[in-house]
């Protein structure tokens, strides 16, 4: 009950801090790594040097301007406790003995308040959730935040952009009255040194060496905007943010897909992350798939096999403040298109071949005689093979490349039942796609013998919906074979013939009733 009481006091704490600010509460990200602030691991004193502005712009004036960021622990933090150690050789210029002696942390005045207010109207004006909160001297840090240090109450609130922060730092100001910078402008030596007490409960000191400042270019030198950032153990890292806050600027990458081969559902993602540590994989749609680790930036993605289209890959990282910066990878899946057909050798000589594919964009016949037309866009056709095996293939192919392809063999008989005399038979029914069985599903015209065919074929309008001079070539039930489909129905055909060995042209009139 003690602990749950702290807890609510402590939360209550910072709700006033956010209120008396005049902004409503920032309510921070969960993090993908645990124990974290902003990416950070919850110090176990009472806090932790993380980044030092060294050098920090504004000319003759950047003493004023120099900023120390840390990361607090698990208990709040006083600015009238924090204390520097007197100044001595090697360390930086801050302390009893320094030139610039430390003058204690202020109470707060309109015209620093108007100054936080006006980075935070420019952090807002920007779109990012950054924000500052300034703490008085006799006020208190939250446990587990982070605090910004600037050097002076008369820091110019234009010398440093703070429009990008993704972070809530609470901001403690010294009192006016320093003059040249603290850090790296003043004195000889090259190594510098920085403490920073507290209470006499605990302390950080960070070490760092001036040779090895970096310009904004990378190259080596001390250049304005020059930063050294801590870990924990007090090992340093040489950058230059420029002209702005030292805080990292998250970035967020992924790599792209180099390609995505036909029914892949498994990939490989890698991601770049800067700035934080807080970063989560996600898809816009969850219930496409899972991430096996959605919280390492190299992780991999499973995709439901059933789905197919475009699949947005999403990485979001966060600093302590509540919208993310994100990048998004774009997944094009195609489902894979089968490839199937039927045979039909009810008319032998003849046997007939019915397309019934699925997915298919583009298709290709093979093993059959082909024109150069029906090879590629046949939805039926018939031939007649020799004696022998034969093999057919159709291959299809999907939208964006994916193939598959289906075979079938038969054998034709040595000695095929021909009958001696030429015959025209016309069926005065078939069925396409009822009973859905490939079979009966084109009007067929049997035959031997023929020397000369024509047929046309009529609705109950008088429209011609199909018409062959060829006995081979039969009707589907579609419109001239490539139409809409036709409904059932009597339809009315004409038709007019020669067998071989005669010079009598049969016609005759009929109907055909199509079943569906």
């Amino acid at each position: 009950m003690r602990s749950v009481k702290r807890c609510f006091l402590q939360m209550l704490l910072l709700l006033l801090v956010v209120v008396s600010s005049g902004r409503n509460a920032v309510i921070a990200q969960p993090c993908g790594k645990t124990n974290t602030i902003g990416g950070y691991a919850i110090p176990t004193k009472c806090f932790e040097i993380v980044s030092i502005l060294v050098d920090a712009c504004d000319g003759s004036n950047e003493g004023q301007n120099e900023m120390i960021r840390l990361v607090v622990g698990s208990k709040t933090l006083a600015p009238g406790l924090l204390s520097v150690p007197p100044f001595k050789s090697g360390s930086v210029n801050w302390g009893d003995g320094a030139q610039n002696q430390f003058l204690g942390f202020s109470e707060g005045n309109a015209s620093l308040k108007s100054k936080i207010d006006k980075l935070n109207g420019r952090i807002a004006a920007a779109g990012n959730c950054g924000y500052l909160i300034f703490v008085p001297n006799s006020g208190r840090v939250p446990q587990r935040s982070q605090a910004l240090i600037i050097t002076s109450e008369s820091f110019n609130p234009d010398a440093q952009d703070f429009s990008d922060l993704q972070d809530t730092l609470y901001v403690i100001v010294q009192k006016s009255g320093n003059t040249a910078g603290h850090f790296v402008n003043f004195g000889a030596p090259a190594t510098r040194e920085f403490i920073l007490n507290y209470n006499g409960e605990c302390n950080d000191t960070v070490a760092y060496d001036r040779g090895k400042l970096v310009k904004i270019n990378g190259s080596n030198g001390g250049e304005d905007g020059a930063v050294v950032d801590f870990d924990y153990s007090g090992k340093a890292t040489y950058t230059n943010y420029g002209c702005r806050v030292p805080a990292p600027k998250i970035t967020v990458y992924i790599s792209p897909l180099l390609a995505v081969p036909c029914g892949k559902t498994v990939f490989d993602l890698k991601g770049l992350v800067k700035g934080t540590n807080c970063f989560q994989w996600k898809l816009e749609n969850a219930s496409f798939g899972y991430f096996d680790k959605s919280t390492e930036l190299n992780t991999r993605l499973t995709i439901k096999p059933s789905f197919s289209g475009r699949l947005r890959v999403i990485l979001q990282a966060w600093g302590s403040c509540s919208i993310p910066v994100s990048d998004t990878l774009l997944i094009d899946i195609e489902e894979i298109p089968v490839s199937d057909f039927t045979l039909d050798s009810s008319a032998k000589p003849l046997y007939c071949f019915q397309r019934t594919d699925k997915l298919g964009n583009q298709w290709k016949w093979s093993g059959g005689n082909f024109t150069k037309d029906t090879a590629f866009s046949a939805v039926s056709w018939c031939d007649s093979f020799a004696v022998g095996k034969h093999k057919i293939c159709l291959e299809v192919i999907g939208k964006s490349g994916c193939k598959d392809t289906q075979c079938y063999e038969f054998v034709v008989s040595k000695e095929p039942v021909v009958p001696k005399e030429p015959y025209l038979n016309l069926a005065n029914v078939f069925t396409p796609g009822e009973p859905n069985d490939g079979k009966n599903d084109v009007w067929r015209f049997p035959h031997h013998g023929v020397a000369a065919f024509s047929i046309s074929v009529y609705n109950r309008w008088g429209q011609l919906v199909f018409e062959s001079k060829d006995p081979n070539v039969g009707w589907n039930g579609k419109v001239l074979n490539t139409g809409a489909e036709l409904p059932g129905g009597t339809y009315v055909y004409s038709l007019s013939y020669r067998l071989i060995n005669t010079t009598e042209l049969v016609k005759n009139n009929g109907v055909v009733t199509l079943i569906r």
